[in-house]
């Protein structure tokens, strides 16, 4: 049996009697910094086989980092420029849909903190800003661990591409306004 071609982004694919769009326009998929190596300009690339082997403390021969992510999907999506993955599939409120992405916040991530604990682990959570407004009682059980927390956005459907720097710095600042009232160190 021989597997069908992977469609190019904005082809037009055909399955059966079925034709659809790919939701990947050229607009989303150009990048003007993409080459060999790194994508910026903000430190060197090096290839890991030419660097100097890591040092960790006390001799100690592998490092382990625990990130969780916590994610908040607003359950009326606006899906621009295009829905992400996991997004809601049927007509507003999509709730079947919306309580599989939010099992993490009301179930999972109690289970993983029970677990942290017993192994004694602090971990970084990459999460979007929105769970700390959102869900006040993991924001007090992070913060009451100390773990550190990590922004990877607002909430998981604001995607930081295509944008221009003014909203971008927004989306920045209301992250930070949000950190800001929950963690006080600033």
């Amino acid at each position: 049996m021989s597997r069908p071609a992977v469609p190019k982004a904005n082809s037009i694919a055909v399955r059966s009697t079925e034709v659809f769009r790919m939701s990947l326009g050229p607009e989303q998929l150009a990048y003007p910094l993409r080459r060999y190596g790194m994508d910026h300009d903000r430190y060197d690339w090096s290839m890991l086989p030419r660097r100097r082997p890591v040092q960790w403390p006390d001799g100690a021969r592998v490092a382990l980092w625990v990130v969780p992510t916590l994610e908040w999907f607003p359950l009326n999506m606006q899906g621009v420029p295009f829905k992400p993955p996991g997004a809601m599939q049927t007509a507003y409120p999509d709730l079947r849909h919306y309580t599989l992405r939010d099992y993490g916040n009301r179930v999972g991530v109690w289970r993983l903190m029970e677990l942290f604990d017993r192994l004694g682990l602090r971990c970084t959570v990459s999460l979007s800003m929105a769970v700390l407004d959102m869900y006040p009682d993991i924001a007090e059980a992070m913060l009451t661990r100390r773990y550190e927390l990590m922004s990877h956005g607002l909430y998981n459907t604001r995607y930081h591409w295509n944008i221009t720097e003014d909203e971008e710095r927004t989306a920045i600042q209301q992250c930070q306004e949000i950190h800001q009232r929950h963690v006080r160190i600033w």
